[in-house]
């Protein structure tokens, strides 16, 4: 079957520097396969529709020395897509797609899992954000409501930035995982977990560690996405390992 997908991407100014290449191969492997596609970059990554969201002032009074992390943005920007869409893909800034032969609806089996609404891969500390696909159902729109919401609040959820030694709110991928291994609204039956070598693979033995992620897990011709996670320089991964390991 041929769903209706949009694949969405983005960045703020900071990343559009490596970002560029990995919109360049999500515009391309639409093109391929006749999806949709919006990226989102500089003030527009911001997003401010729908959802009752604004992501780019999503603070309180309690909150007024601590900054919203810019990866907040993802969840405003994939959830108010989603009404248009029978499924929506999001891939990180830092996130390259490997192989092209493959479509979404095979990659992620959507015809054998059309009860599940939520699909990801693990990383080496939790469920992975860089890389997850949603189907348009009443309860994934109240989802991503409620996980919009966590990033008002001051809570686990803030942690210190060592770059700038501030307190940042940045993790929507803990405020999610929360909201999994609590199993609200029975999400754990409707995630489908994947295997990440398929999807959302890394290169980092450090941080990508057992027991869910092994060290070069990625392989040739057995990984849809590249997720460069914890790499510095990505432009000169890109140049010399990336593009010569595409599939097309």
């Amino acid at each position: 079957m041929k769903y209706k997908i949009l694949i969405v991407s983005g960045c703020d100014k900071k990343q559009e520097h490596f970002g560029k290449y990995a919109f360049d191969l999500i515009r391309e492997y639409t093109n391929k396969w006749s999806y949709d596609c919006k990226i989102y970059t500089g003030d527009d990554f911001y997003f401010t529709k729908g959802l009752g969201i604004d992501s780019h002032a999503m603070q309180t009074n309690e909150q007024s020395k601590q900054d919203l992390a810019p990866n907040w943005n993802k969840v405003s920007i994939v959830g108010s897509n989603l009404y248009d869409y029978d499924y929506v893909l999001w891939i990180d800034a830092d996130a390259f797609i490997m192989d092209f032969t493959k479509p979404i609806e095979k990659i992620f089996q959507l015809d054998k899992h059309k009860e599940k609404e939520f699909f990801l891969a693990p990383d080496a500390v939790s469920l992975n954000m860089g890389v997850f696909l949603v189907k348009n159902t009443r309860n994934i729109h109240t989802l991503f409501y409620q996980w919009g919401m966590m990033g008002y609040r001051k809570n686990k959820y803030y942690s210190k930035d060592f770059s700038s030694n501030k307190y940042i709110c940045n993790y929507e991928q803990a405020a999610w995982c929360s909201l999994y291994y609590k199993n609200w609204n029975n999400l754990m039956v409707q995630t489908e977990i994947m295997d990440a070598q398929k999807i959302n693979s890394h290169l980092q033995k450090e941080f990508w560690r057992m027991p869910h992620c092994d060290f070069l897990q990625y392989k040739k011709g057995k990984s849809f996405i590249l997720h460069t996670a914890g790499i510095q320089d990505r432009v000169e991964l890109y140049y010399t390992f990336i593009k010569g390991e595409i599939i097309k």
